[in-house]
């Protein structure tokens, strides 16, 4: 998959999906910490900010949404791996 974060789009193959500038922001920040197990809360706490932002299932539905644009099977994930009771990593 190839990411442009100045307009804000995800490449795969032929599909290029639009991100939102919020799934943007995740999405970097998750590459910029590639092979780091990052929790929700540090995701939640770095991209919404200390003052206001949503609950940890959030953060869920967004990678549900990134695993439908790069992963080759959505229900085997290879990028972007759960780590149980912790949070996310990405390959």
């Amino acid at each position: 998959a190839i990411v442009n974060f100045e307009h804000y789009t995800l490449r795969r193959g032929e599909d290029i999906h639009k991100l939102t500038s919020k799934e943007a922001l995740l999405l970097k920040y998750m590459i910029e910490r590639r092979g780091e197990v990052i929790s929700r809360q540090n995701m939640l706490d770095d991209v919404w900010g200390y003052e206001h932002y949503p609950n940890t299932r959030t953060i869920d539905n967004f990678v549900a949404t990134f695993r439908k644009y790069i992963e080759v099977e959505v229900g085997e994930p290879e990028i972007i791996t759960t780590v149980r009771g912790v949070g996310y990593r990405i390959s």
